[in-house]
C-alpha cells in the first residue's frame, strides 16, 4: 500500500480562479460606484438647498428688523449679502466693513464708492485703518455658506479689473445670486438709466428695498434666489497680461485665443454696481434660460449672445435650486419652460403661473 504524505500540503487559487475573481470584484465595483456617487451628489444638493435656505431666511430676518428687504445692491456697491452677514451668524466680518459710503451718499457725482471694492492690493488687511482695504480684505475670507459643494470651479479667482490695465488678483465669487429682472437680456440695456425698476422687476433691485406688499404676485410665486455657476473661458488666453475685457464682449487678447463668455457673481461687494457699469455682478435675469452656457458660442462667435450669459443662473447639479420670496426652496429642470421661468421672476407682473 502506497501512503501520501500530505503534510505541509497546501492548496491556493488557480490563475484561471485568480482572475474569475478579480473580474467579479470590478463587476460589483462597477455596479457600487455609481450609487455611491449618486448618494454624495444628493447630499451636495441638500448642502446646497440648506445654503440657499440659510440665505432666504436671514433676508426675512432683515426684513423683521429694518421693515423691508436688503437691496441688491447699494450705491455704496455693498450687495444684499454683505447687509445680511449679522443674520448668518457673521456679525464680526460685518463690523469690519463699511456698507455706506457716507461721501458718495450726499454727492451722488462723487465717486469714491468704486475705491471701496477695487483691488488694488494683494494682501489687504481686515486690521486695517483705511476702510476701504478693510472691504477688499473681507472679499477674500472664505464663507462656507457661499459656495455650492458641486461647483465646477474654484472658489477664489483672477478678478479682471475694466481699467485698461488688468491686474489680476484673487477674490471670492459667490454660488448664489439675487432675481433682479424677468425681462433683462444684457446688462447694459440702455432702459436701467432711464427707467430702472422698469427693468428690474424682481426681487432686488438697485439702492433701493423692498417692502413685502411690493410683491402684489404673492411670495410664493416669485424667484428671491438662485444658483450660479461658473465655467472656463472659450480660447483662453496664455498671455493673460495682455487681456483687455470690454463691455463684456469679446477682444483678441493674443494670437492663441480670445475672450468669451463669462458669468462673475461678486462675493460681497462690487465696484463695477458701484458705478452701474456691471450689474450682472449682483443680478440674474429669468428671461434667460438656466445653465445657458452649456450652449455657449466659441469664443467670438455670436458676440451680441454673449450678454446673455452674463444674466444666466444656473448649477452643476442637475436641477437649479431656487429659494422664493416666502422663504421656500424648489428645485426646477435647467430645461423650465421660459414663459413659466419668467413669469416667476417678476414680483408684480400678474402673470397666472402653472408650476
Amino acid at each position: 500500500m502506497r501512503i501520501v504524505d500530505t503534510i505541509g500540503s497546501r492548496r491556493a487559487f488557480t490563475l484561471v480562479e485568480l482572475l474569475v475573481v478579480i473580474a467579479i470584484i470590478g463587476v460589483l465595483i462597477g455596479m457600487l460606484l455609481p450609487a455611491v456617487q449618486a448618494v454624495r451628489e444628493a447630499a451636495r444638493r441638500v448642502q446646497c438647498a440648506n445654503n440657499i435656505r440659510n440665505f432666504v431666511f436671514a433676508c426675512h430676518n432683515y426684513e423683521s428688523a429694518h421693515g423691508e428687504f436688503p437691496p441688491g445692491v447699494n450705491r455704496s456697491g455693498a450687495l444684499w449679502s454683505a447687509h445680511i452677514l449679522p443674520f448668518i451668524e457673521q456679525a464680526n466680518l460685518y463690523d469690519k466693513i463699511t456698507i455706506i459710503d457716507r461721501q458718495e451718499q450726499q454727492d451722488p457725482t462723487d465717486p469714491i464708492g468704486e475705491t471701496q471694492w477695487f483691488f488694488d492690493s494683494p494682501t489687504p488687511s481686515l486690521e486695517s485703518l483705511d476702510p476701504a482695504e478693510r472691504n477688499r480684505a473681507a472679499m477674500l475670507v472664505v464663507l462656507p455658506l457661499f459656495q455650492c459643494p458641486s461647483s465646477s470651479q474654484a472658489k477664489v479667482v483672477p478678478q479682471y479689473v475694466t481699467d485698461r490695465v488688468v491686474k489680476i488678483l484673487p477674490m471670492n465669487r459667490s454660488n448664489y445670486a439675487c432675481n433682479g429682472s424677468s425681462i433683462l437680456l444684457e446688462d447694459d440695456d440702455p432702459r436701467i438709466q432711464t427707467d430702472l425698476l422698469q427693468v428690474l422687476d424682481g426681487a432686488f433691485v438697485y439702492d433701493e428695498s423692498l417692502e413685502t406688499a411690493e410683491f402684489s404676485d404673492g411670495l410664493s410665486n416669485t424667484i428671491f434666489l438662485g444658483e450660479v455657476d461658473y465655467y472656463g473661458q472659450s480660447g483662453a488666453c496664455s498671455s493673460i497680461d495682455s487681456l483687455l475685457e470690454t463691455d463684456n464682449g469679446c477682444i483678441p487678447c493674443s494670437s492663441e485665443g480670445s475672450w468669451g463668455p463669462w458669468k462673475d457673481t461678486a462675493h460681497l461687494g462690487s465696484e463695477d454696481a458701484d458705478l452701474m457699469n456691471d450689474l450682472s455682478e449682483v443680478f440674474c435675469s429669468t428671461a434667460v434660460p438656466p445653465n445657458l452656457y452649456e450652449r455657449a458660442p466659441a469664443a467670438c462667435q455670436q458676440i451680441e449672445e454673449f450678454e446673455k450669459y452674463e444674466l444666466q443662473f444656473g448649477s452643476s447639479h442637475s436641477v437649479v435650486i431656487f429659494a422664493y420670496a416666502d422663504g421656500s426652496v424648489h428645485m426646477k429642470p435647467r430645461t423650465i419652460e421660459l414663459v413659466t421661468f419668467r413669469a416667476l421672476g417678476s414680483r408684480a407682473g400678474g402673470e397666472v403661473i402653472r408650476q
